[in-house]
């Protein structure tokens, strides 16, 4: 058995705690992943044990997995998920403990940034501080296709907005990254975008500074959740237009994020429908292109300097929500993000 101690309080949890050890520890990132573990819980190989998995990068096991009949597979099942709400866990079974760590992308992100492979560094960060006003107002990167981001897309098109940092990946509009290569018709091979050390697409791309905003597709618009994208935009000191689940600017305003007024992100990010959400903003920036980016740019000055900060000690704060043997791969990430966060916080003037 695994001991295990949960730190209180998490950023939010469904059902109670239920083991205070485990008969199997599991990271989906490093143990085959998702498939190999439902083909062992399908086939019956965790019913009498106590498991916990730690599936912090995704915001649910996957579109099929039912958390309230979860429990019959398990003696307990314990997932920490990197949703930032909880309503797609509930109901849960009885012996079913999900427990939400939403900022490993945060952490993530900060490593890729602030480090050079075990040295901290903080390079990066000084020449974020030091550039001038942005020349474009905003940039645009799609991926992996899906529908929302589809939307968007033709949105921009249609009101005649896309610029030179505007990307698409399934129509071949790239920048950077040249060697895009669909699996399917639905979906890009992640492989191409890795260099042996992290992901390309995971990196400030060469043109980021010279835009003013991000307007970002994120994963997922039913479920609040937050990947690298979000949290680029504040570590790379840039203003975000999120299209994500409803009302995901919010959330981020009630963990302590600031936006300048002009985005008016309260005006569309509470519409239930993600395409009513999407011409909101496409809205904002219509009216945007008539102003000269190097205002919105210094009027944007106090939001971006206060994000920086504020995502740098968030990084550095939250432990992951279990410690002790087999937790390893994530209280490592952590560590060394806020080994990053104060290095930072003693290296950079703030001012």
């Amino acid at each position: 058995m695994t001991q295990a101690t949960l730190l209180r309080p998490p950023h939010d949890s469904v059902g109670s705690p239920i083991p205070r050890s485990f008969d199997c520890v599991i990271n989906l990132q490093v143990d085959g992943g998702k498939n190999r573990f439902m083909e062992k819980m399908f086939a019956g190989e965790y019913k009498t044990q106590h498991v916990l998995v730690f599936n912090a990068g995704e915001s649910e096991m996957c579109r099929e997995f039912e958390y309230h009949s979860t429990g019959l597979w398990f003696a307990s099942y314990t997932e920490v998920t990197g949703a930032f709400t909880m309503d797609r866990f509930t109901p849960a079974a009885e012996n079913v403990h999900v427990v939400s760590y939403p900022y490993i992308w945060l952490q993530d992100q900060l490593i890729r940034h602030g480090s050079n492979k075990e040295q901290f560094t903080h390079s990066v960060f000084q020449e974020i501080f030091s550039v001038g006003a942005p020349r474009v107002l905003f940039t645009y990167m799609m991926r992996q296709p899906k529908p929302h981001r589809r939307m968007m897309w033709d949105l921009l098109e249609k009101e005649n907005l896309v610029n030179e940092f505007c990307t698409n990946a399934e129509k071949g509009i790239c920048l950077d990254l040249k060697d895009n290569k669909m699996k399917d018709s639905d979906v890009l091979d992640n492989t191409v975008y890795a260099d042996g050390v992290q992901h390309q697409s995971h990196r400030f791309p060469p043109w980021y500074f010279d835009c003013l905003i991000d307007f970002i597709p994120e994963t997922h618009t039913s479920q609040m959740f937050f990947t690298e994208k979000t949290w680029r935009a504040f570590l790379g000191m840039r203003v975000p237009i999120i299209i994500g689940a409803q009302n995901c600017m919010k959330s981020l305003t009630a963990i302590g994020f600031q936006f300048p007024s002009y985005i008016k992100w309260d005006e569309w990010d509470n519409k239930q429908h993600e395409y009513d959400r999407i011409k909101g903003a496409i809205s904002v920036l219509k009216e945007l292109r008539q102003e000269q980016v190097a205002d919105l740019w210094r009027l944007s000055s106090p939001e971006r300097k206060h994000n920086f900060q504020l995502a740098i000690s968030i990084a550095g704060k939250y432990h992951p929500p279990f410690q002790g043997e087999g937790f390893e791969d994530y209280t490592h990430i952590y560590d060394f993000a806020k080994g990053i966060a104060d290095h930072a916080k003693e290296n950079l003037d703030f001012s």
